[in-house]
Order: structure tokens, then C-alpha cells, then sequence
């Protein structure tokens, strides 16, 4: 088996939000990055899920690791993921600018990677 690469492979991670006394929770009632708060302030409902759309470039080298040792290697790769959308489950378009959009993309970031794509995924 050797080397596998994608490039722009679709993903998304959303997260169930709630305003609860004027400030946009999670469901474990963590504050909202001000990104969020600024972004959902004109929405009239209380729950939303928040819709963050990411592509995924990369490689996995599954590496040698039996036979002749200067044949053999560690595995390793890469993942890159960067920001797409960002937008709500339903109701109003949230309009973000490229920098509030690139913080919430960040502030989930470690999220983002943890979540599982099918890199055999074909545009």
C-alpha cells in the first residue's frame, strides 16, 4: 500500500448553539467566541446550529515497517483543513467577514480536525 493523497475534500462540523440571557451558548453552556455573538445578534430564534463548512487537502503514507531496516520508514502525512462557509442550519444568512469568519474557524478548530472525511471523495 503506499502513498494516498486528497486534495479538497468537502467536510462540516456543526454545533447546536442557544442564547440564554442575551449571550450565544453551546450545549454544555460555554460562551460563544465574540465572532459568534456578533455574528447571531440580529437572530430572533433562540437555537441554532451553526454550520462550519471546511475543505481538506493531504496525504497518509501508511510507511515500511518491517523488512530490510533502510527500507523501512515511519508512517506519516498531513491534513490540512481550511475554512469554506460558516453559515446557520436554517433562518437568516449570517454575514461574516473574512476575518469573524476565519475566528470561528478557529476557535473550533480542534474539532474540525477530528472530524472523520472520506478521502476517496471525487469532485
Amino acid at each position: 500500500m503506499g502513498c494516498k493523497t486528497w486534495t479538497n475534500v468537502p467536510g462540516i462540523f456543526s454545533i447546536e448553539v442557544e442564547r440564554f440571557n442575551g449571550i450565544w451558548h453551546d450545549m454544555d453552556g460555554e460562551a460563544m467566541p465574540d465572532a459568534v455573538q456578533k455574528a447571531l445578534a440580529d437572530c430572533t430564534d433562540d437555537y441554532y446550529e451553526l454550520v462550519i463548512g471546511f475543505r481538506s487537502s493531504g496525504y497518509s503514507d501508511p510507511g515500511v515497517l518491517s523488512g530490510p531496516p533502510e527500507r523501512c520508514y515511519p508512517p506519516e502525512g498531513e491534513d490540512e483543513r481550511v475554512l469554506d462557509y460558516v453559515e446557520l442550519d436554517r433562518g437568516p444568512k449570517i454575514r461574516l467577514d473574512s476575518d469573524a469568519a476565519q475566528s470561528i474557524f478557529d476557535a473550533f478548530e480542534e474539532d474540525i480536525i477530528g472530524v472523520e472525511l472520506d478521502t476517496d471523495w471525487r469532485d
